[in-house]
């Protein structure tokens, strides 16, 4: 059972939210008559709160944590939602998922308390089966889980972004590749909003036949690089069983690593169209437009347990991978994980603030790190963002 005894995340937006009609309440933190002159923004001088631990929430507090550090994700939202034309009880009731990030975001930003209550966003995603309450889960999954939700509230009640700059970015790719009209128009149809202009990227996988060269292309929208740091490893250093505390990996050798082709032989031939046959093949990798907000998860395999040491910089030029050049990150935030591997243990966030400097959040607490990052446990998750 989901949340509070309900089986599914609609019977708890049903029996919660539209069972309750124009008597819905707003979150205990939104006032929903704002002065009106009142200009509700994200700036430097924002207060730096933690996020309480309302039972094994270290690793939602952690999302939570590096989603608000997002500014162009904070601000418009802040922009969006408080808005006395658009805060209105049909939203609510619409875009739950949507609703509880805006509630934490606001809390973070304006709330009266010393740290945010994310009740109402563990209360959304609890109804989701991955996400039981009280128990261990994963920052990563809850990543791909949120943004999903919040992508869907927006674009099927029609909020569109009307300055996407990743769809004008792949119109001017769609008139040099053909071939990725169909995922372009499906990327206009599903994510033209404001989480799929921030976070979605374009990449493209082509499959080859050794025997007569024809190739497919297969375009496939992403939003997390996975960077395999135990596979990396071995082809770089050539080794299975080396320690893996003498050697050190750069977030730079992933993205090599990924580049490398992976052949198809033996019982695992890829069918070639034109030959009408199974043939030896290969596939290669390629990103053709990074997101603006990049996610790099660091994969250490079954547990986490590959604990080699990934060195990565405040600054990623990541120009020599891709198609469409011009992209360089700067770091803003990182989920790392403390103690044990698998599913215990604990994760907590490191962000750049909107003041410039660094703070390192464990759920409530919060500690001032310096003006650049400074890790304590090991890096699970990694934020960039694009610069202007």
């Amino acid at each position: 059972m989901g949340l509070d005894g309900y089986d599914s995340y609609d019977s708890y937006v049903y029996n919660n939210i539209y069972s309750q009609g124009t008597n819905v309440n707003l979150p205990n933190s939104v006032n929903p008559n704002p002065n009106q002159n009142q200009i509700i923004r994200i700036t430097a001088n924002m207060p730096v709160r933690g996020i309480n631990n309302i039972g094994a929430t270290c690793y939602m507090n952690s999302v939570l944590q590096c989603l608000y550090h997002v500014y162009d994700l904070s601000n418009e939202f802040l922009k969006s939602f408080y808005d006395t034309q658009t805060l209105r009880m049909e939203n609510l009731k619409k875009m739950p998922m949507t609703y509880a990030l805006f509630d934490t975001i606001y809390q973070l930003a304006y709330g009266k308390k010393e740290s945010a209550n994310p009740k109402m966003f563990n209360d959304i995603i609890s109804t989701n089966k991955s996400f039981k309450k009280y128990e261990a889960n994963d920052s990563k999954n809850l990543v791909l889980y949120t943004l999903d939700k919040i992508n869907i509230e927006l674009n099927e009640y029609k909020l569109k972004n009307e300055n996407n700059n990743l769809i004008n970015a792949m119109r001017y790719y769609d008139q040099k590749n053909i071939e990725a009209k169909n995922i372009i128009q499906l990327f206009n149809n599903n994510y033209n909003s404001l989480i799929g202009d921030l976070f979605h990227g374009l990449k493209l996988l082509e499959y080859k036949c050794i025997k007569c060269n024809n190739c497919i292309k297969n375009y496939q929208i992403f939003n997390i690089i996975t960077c395999s740091i135990q596979k990396t490893f071995e082809t770089k250093f050539k080794q299975q069983n080396q320690i893996q505390q003498e050697k050190k990996l750069n977030i730079i050798d992933c993205f090599k690593f990924e580049q490398i082709p992976i052949s198809f032989t033996g019982n695992n031939k890829l069918f070639c169209e034109k030959c009408n046959e199974q043939n030896d093949g290969e596939c290669t990798t390629k990103i053709c437009i990074a997101p603006k907000i990049l996610i790099l998860f660091l994969d250490r395999g079954i547990n986490n347990r590959f604990m080699c040491d990934v060195d990565f910089s405040n600054e990623l030029d990541i120009n020599e991978f891709l198609e469409e050049k011009g992209n360089k990150y700067k770091l803003i935030g990182v989920i790392e994980h403390l103690g044990q591997s698998g599913p215990g243990g604990h994760f907590i966030a490191t962000c750049k603030h909107f003041d410039g400097n660094w703070y390192m959040f464990s759920d409530s607490y919060k500690k001032f790190i310096g003006n650049e990052y400074q890790g304590t446990g090991i890096p699970y998750l990694i934020f960039y963002e694009r610069e202007n």
